[in-house]
C-alpha cells in the first residue's frame, strides 16, 4: 500500500517537487516549493489538485521571477516560467478562482524587503504564494541575525 507524503523542496530540489506532483501526484499530500518556478516543459495539466505552497523572491539572481533562463556561473540549467504562470497553472489545477494578496508585517522595515502572501480562493485543494520583494538595492544584512526575530510567545 502507497502512503502519501508531503514534499519540501529549495531550487533543484523544489524542480523535482513540481516533478513529483506531476508525475506520481497519488504519493503527494501536499508540497512547499522554495526558489524556483515551473521548470519549461514539465507539463501536467490533467492532474489531480494537491495542496501547494510557493516561496519565491522578486529579485533571485538565479531563478528569474519573470521567468527565462537559470543560470549559474556559465551553465546552462534551462529555462522557467515566470512566477506568475506558474502559480496560473496550479491554481487551473487546483481549480481555484481569484486570489487576494496582503503584505505581511515587516518586523525589519530597514532590511529592504517585503513579503506577500497570495492566497487563491474556492481552490480543491489550498493554493499560496509567499512573495519576498526587495525594496531597494541595498540590504542590511545585520537584520538576517536569527536572534532578533520577534518571539511568537
Amino acid at each position: 500500500r502507497r502512503v502519501p507524503f508531503r514534499s519540501t523542496g529549495a531550487s533543484n530540489g523544489g524542480a523535482m517537487t513540481l516533478r513529483m506532483i506531476c508525475q506520481a501526484p497519488d504519493l503527494v499530500a501536499g508540497a512547499v516549493v522554495v526558489i524556483v518556478n515551473q521548470p519549461v516543459g514539465l507539463d501536467c495539466p490533467d492532474s489531480p489538485p494537491v495542496p501547494l505552497l510557493f516561496i519565491l523572491g522578486t529579485d533571485d539572481p538565479l531563478v528569474p521571477f519573470a521567468g527565462g533562463p537559470v543560470t549559474f556561473g556559465k551553465r546552462d540549467r534551462g529555462s522557467v516560467l515566470s512566477a506568475n504562470d506558474t502559480l496560473a497553472q496550479y491554481a487551473f489545477r487546483n481549480r481555484c478562482g481569484a486570489w487576494e494578496e496582503i503584505a505581511i508585517t515587516d518586523h525589519f522595515p530597514d532590511d529592504g524587503t517585503l513579503v506577500r502572501l497570495r492566497t487563491y480562493r474556492g481552490c480543491a485543494q489550498p493554493l499560496r504564494q509567499f512573495i519576498i520583494d526587495r525594496k531597494s538595492t541595498r540590504l542590511n544584512s545585520s537584520h538576517t541575525d536569527i536572534s532578533r526575530m520577534p518571539s511568537s510567545a
